[in-house]
């Protein structure tokens, strides 16, 4: 899919700037587009797998690239922090839909959180790091797929 045009803007610019630190760090030709060309491709593979940004999701795979090269950049952590931010936020996503599909309330998931990591208080999950965070989405996933999908229709008790 590769990226859009404004996105291009943001990043060929901070690709240059972090190309331009190597280069000074390493004692390097800045003007050997060869080099360039090469370290870049190693650089993006690096980051994300793939030696080109046409090959590139639009979403996830910008953040990450970007955090790359602002840190060879060595200037800023706005990348960085925009990707550890956005990971939380599509993990609280994914706690939200099993949430809503299974009528589960937020003290609840604050309980399943409690118990999975194994704290003394029912945390708030949008403060918890993605890593924690994702401790929770398993633990949600399993409650469900144990206690709420498992169930056998019992059409013949009234209770």
């Amino acid at each position: 899919m590769g990226f859009s045009r404004a996105q291009h803007g943001l990043f060929r610019p901070l690709v240059i700037k972090a190309w331009q630190g190597h280069c000074k760090a390493n004692a390097l030709n800045a003007r050997d587009n060869a080099a360039k060309d090469a370290w870049y491709r190693e650089e993006l593979h690096a980051a994300t797998g793939k030696t080109s940004s046409a090959e590139l999701d639009q979403r996830r795979d910008f953040e990450t690239v970007m955090a790359h090269f602002e840190a060879i950049a060595g200037d800023s952590i706005y990348w960085q922090m925009r990707t550890f931010n956005g990971n939380a936020r599509r993990i609280l996503h994914q706690i939200d839909q099993i949430s809503r599909e299974h009528d589960l309330d937020e003290d609840y998931l604050r309980s399943i959180a409690k118990q999975a990591l194994q704290t003394e208080y029912k945390p708030e999950l949008h403060t918890l790091p993605p890593e924690t965070l994702l401790t929770v989405l398993n633990a949600a996933r399993v409650y469900v797929r144990r206690h709420l999908t498992s169930q056998p229709a019992n059409d013949d008790n009234p209770f």
